[in-house]
């Protein structure tokens, strides 16, 4: 599966995937004992604050970044939390579009992108025009601000500090 998504998106093997997830999947994916994390995640979760926090080692090593880390996200969609919920399993999350395009922010825009690529879309409506999701390093004690997004350096250093 892993390998298919990587093929279908042309996206290169050394950008790993995100698991999107939920609260209560987390400490099966990942392992912390850091105050802020769950400081950031009482604030920004459900919503588009990506966190890279230290593998579960019995995680598969297929979903694994290749240092021991985990992209996780809990999102705010209704339609992805209910595919965690009646799939029993948090899901790779990635944009739905060819690596290099612009996102696709409908289901006739994911078709036309990547038809016959894939088995199915679940249209879960017009998604509105939105920046893509704050991605945070919390493996070492000064956390880092990987990909500037939807969550602004100043809201995450009202929670803790964050360069």
């Amino acid at each position: 599966v892993v390998d298919r998504v990587y093929n279908i998106k042309k996206r290169p093997k050394n950008k790993p995937l995100l698991m999107l997830t939920t609260q209560e999947w987390l400490p099966s994916l990942c392992l912390w004992n850091d105050s802020r994390i769950d400081d950031l995640m009482d604030e920004f979760w459900p919503g588009p604050l990506t966190l890279i926090l230290p593998v579960n080692c019995e995680f598969p090593k297929e979903l694994q970044n290749s240092d021991g880390t985990l992209a996780v996200r809990c999102s705010s969609s209704p339609v992805v939390q209910k595919l965690i919920e009646l799939g029993g399993f948090p899901i790779i999350g990635t944009s739905a579009n060819l690596t290099g395009m612009p996102a696709c922010s409908s289901a006739t825009k994911v078709y036309n992108q990547l038809y016959k690529k894939i088995d199915v879309i679940i249209d879960g409506g017009e998604l509105v025009e939105n920046l893509a999701s704050t991605i945070l390093d919390c493996q070492n004690e000064k956390f880092r601000v990987l990909r500037h997004g939807a969550i602004k350096l100043a809201e995450l250093n009202r929670i803790c500090e964050v360069s």
